[in-house]
C-alpha cells in the first residue's frame, strides 16, 4: 500500500471521527432540549443513545431520527415534543444560522419593547431644583411587569395611563411616598392584566407543555419553534371538526379535552366553595352562638346563599354518522363528573340506552367507552329520536327535576319529526333548561325543518370541535 493510499485512509478516519464527535457534541445538546421541554431522560438513557451512534448509520436522518425516538420517548405526547424539537434542531447549517439570526432579532425587539413600557410609564413630578419646573421619573419595574405591558393592545394601555392620570391628577407634587405609591398602584393593574392574559391562554384548551430556557441562543430557539409549532397544531386540532379528524391524531385531541375539562372542573369547583366570611350578617344565628361568652359577640355568624351545583342529564345520538361525536361529548361531560351533581347518561339510535351505571366503576374512560360500544345494541344503528324519547318518558321521568339541565347531543334529523318534538317538550317542560349541542355547522340549520323545530324549544349551540365545547362551557358556567 503506498503512502499516499495510507494518508488518504487516515484523513478519511480522521474525517469520519469528527462528524462521530459533532454528533454527540449535537446529541448531547438535544437531549438537553428535550429534558427542558419536560421529557424525563436518564443519565444512563444518555448513555445507552450516545452508544447507538456506533451501531447505525449517522449519515441516514431517518434511522437516526427513527432511533433517538425509540430510544427517548415514552408516549405520545413526548412523541410529539421529539419530531418537533428534531426537526428544528437538525437541520442545515445556513438555515440554522439564519433561525438564529431571526430568533435574536425577536429577543432584541422584546427587549425594545420592555424599554419602549418603561419610557411610558415614567410620570412627572414637580422638580426640588429652582431651574426646572418638573422632573421625570422611571419607575422601578420588574421585567416580568414590562413584558406583561408591552403584550397590551394600546386602548389596554391608554387605560391604564387614564387610570393613573386619575389617581393621581395633573403635575405629582414632590413626596418621598408618590412614586411607591404609583408603582403599587401600576403592579396591581399589570398583575390584572397578566390573570387576562392568562385566562385567554387557558381558555385556548391547549396541552400544558412545561419548559424552561437555558440561556443558549440556539438551544432557547428549538425550545420556542417547538413551543409555538405545538400550540399551533393545537389551535388546528381544537378547531377541526371530531369527524374529519385523523386517526393519528385522535390521542391528542383526547388529551386537548380532557385538559380542558380539567380546566374547567377546577374553576367550578372554586365557584362552589364558600367563603365563611362574607354575606350578610346572621344576627339570630349570632346571639345564639355567643351565648357561652357571656352575650359578648366575639364570633360573627353569616346569611349564605346557597350555591346549587349544577345537574346534568345527557342524552346522545350514538347512530353510526354520530357516534364519534358522542364519544368526546360524553368525556367532556365526565370530566367535569367530580364537580358537578348526578349525571345521568344516555345513548340513542333506534332506541334508548342507559349508561349512566358503567361509569361509576375505577376503569379509565378509554375502558369505559370500549365496554359500552361493545355491549351497546344501538350504538352505530339508525336514527329514531321519536321512540327514544317515549322510552325515556315510560321508564326515566323520574330523574327529572326542575333542577336537570336535560342535554341532547345531535345534528337533530330524525324520523318523525313532529311527534319528536311533541314528546321532548313534555319532558323539557319538567326541567330546569334543555341544550342542544348540535354537530351541523350553523350554516346549515336553515336548510333544516328539524333544525328550526328543535331551535324553538331549546338553547341549540354548534359543538362537533373542542373550541364550541369550550364555547358551551362559557355558556353554561360562566
Amino acid at each position: 500500500m503506498s503512502s499516499q493510499q495510507n494518508l488518504e485512509e487516515e484523513i478519511q478516519e480522521m474525517t469520519s471521527q469528527a462528524k462521530v464527535n459533532h454528533i454527540e457534541h449535537n446529541l448531547v445538546k438535544f437531549i438537553q432540549i428535550l429534558r427542558k421541554l419536560g421529557i424525563r431522560i436518564s443519565l444512563a438513557e444518555s448513555i445507552e443513545t450516545l452508544q447507538s451512534l456506533q451501531l447505525i448509520d449517522i449519515i441516514n436522518k431517518e434511522e437516526f431520527k427513527v432511533t433517538l425516538r425509540s430510544l427517548l420517548v415514552k408516549n405520545h405526547h413526548e412523541k410529539e415534543i421529539f419530531d418537533q424539537a428534531f426537526d428544528s434542531f437538525f437541520i442545515p447549517q445556513e438555515i440554522k444560522e439564519k433561525k438564529q439570526t431571526q430568533h435574536q432579532e425577536k429577543i432584541e425587539e422584546q427587549e425594545a419593547a420592555k424599554q419602549e413600557a418603561s419610557e411610558e410609564l415614567k410620570f412627572e413630578k414637580d422638580s426640588v431644583r429652582e431651574d426646572v419646573e418638573t422632573e421625570e421619573v422611571e419607575l422601578e419595574l420588574t421585567e416580568k411587569q414590562k413584558e406583561i405591558y408591552s403584550k397590551l393592545d394600546p386602548e389596554t394601555k391608554e387605560k391604564i395611563k387614564n387610570y393613573i392620570e386619575n389617581s393621581f391628577p395633573g403635575h405629582l407634587r414632590h413626596s418621598s411616598h408618590t412614586k411607591p405609591a404609583l408603582e403599587r398602584l401600576i403592579g396591581g393593574s399589570l398583575s390584572y392584566w397578566q390573570r387576562r392574559l392568562k385566562e385567554d391562554d387557558d381558555n385556548q384548551a391547549k396541552p400544558p407543555i412545561q419548559h424552561e430556557v437555558t440561556g443558549d441562543l440556539e438551544m432557547d430557539r428549538v425550545i420556542e419553534d417547538v413551543i409555538s409549532n405545538l400550540e399551533n397544531n393545537s389551535d388546528n386540532l381544537a378547531a377541526k371538526d371530531f369527524k374529519s379528524i385523523p386517526k393519528e391524531d385522535l390521542p391528542q385531541v383526547t388529551m386537548l379535552i380532557k385538559d380542558l375539562s380539567y380546566k374547567l372542573a377546577t374553576k367550578i369547583s372554586r365557584r362552589f366553595r364558600q367563603n365563611k366570611k362574607t354575606g350578610k350578617i346572621d344576627l339570630r344565628k349570632t346571639i345564639r352562638n355567643n351565648i357561652k361568652y357571656g352575650g359578648n359577640l366575639f364570633e360573627l355568624k353569616y346569611k349564605e346563599k346557597k350555591i346549587q351545583k349544577p345537574k346534568f342529564l345527557l342524552i346522545c345520538d350514538a347512530s353510526d354518522s354520530m357516534a364519534r361525536y358522542a364519544t368526546f361529548i360524553l368525556q367532556f361531560i365526565y370530566g367535569i363528573s367530580s364537580v358537578v351533581k348526578d349525571i345521568e347518561s344516555f345513548i340513542f339510535s333506534e332506541d334508548l340506552e342507559r349508561i349512566t351505571d358503567y361509569f361509576t366503576g375505577t376503569e379509565s374512560f378509554e375502558v369505559t367507552m370500549n365496554q359500552i360500544i361493545t355491549n351497546s345494541q344501538q350504538w352505530g344503528s339508525a336514527t329514531d329520536l321519536n321512540t327514544s324519547l317515549k322510552t325515556f318518558k315510560e321508564n326515566y321521568m323520574e330523574l327529572v327535576t326542575p333542577e336537570t339541565n336535560l342535554i341532547i347531543m345531535s345534528d337533530t334529523k330524525t324520523i318523525k319529526l313532529y311527534d319528536a318534538a311533541s314528546t321532548l317538550k313534555e319532558i323539557k317542560d319538567k326541567t330546569k333548561d334543555l341544550i342542544w349541542l348540535n354537530t351541523l355547522p350553523k350554516s346549515e340549520w336553515e336548510d333544516l325543518k328539524s333544525v328550526q323545530v328543535f331551535k324553538e324549544m331549546s338553547t341549540m349551540t354548534e359543538c362537533y370541535t373542542v373550541k364550541h365545547l369550550q364555547e358551551f362551557a362559557k355558556m353554561k358556567f360562566f
